[in-house]
């Protein structure tokens, strides 16, 4: 038998008023739409992409993606 190919997703839908995706637990069983061949990386890429890392990075999931975090926190931070 032959198994059917995973269904490749946008993730999660966005909220409306912000556009990004709602904070989410990763799911193993998703796809996630990215270049890297690790889902887990192409998921927290996905969550915390651009300003959409504001609303991740402050939800319970934010331990999940921690240094992708760390870095978007470094790089809104204003240099001197």
């Amino acid at each position: 038998m032959v198994e059917p190919e995973p269904e490749i997703v946008t993730c999660f839908e966005p909220e409306f008023e912000t556009g990004c995706p709602v904070p989410a637990a990763f799911d193993s069983h998703m796809v996630y739409n990215g270049d890297s061949g690790d889902e887990y990386k192409k998921y927290c890429d996905y969550m915390t992409a651009g300003s959409c890392s504001d609303n991740f990075c402050s939800s319970f999931f934010k331990d999940y993606c921690r240094n992708e975090c760390l870095d978007a926190k470094l790089n809104s931070e204003p240099t001197s």
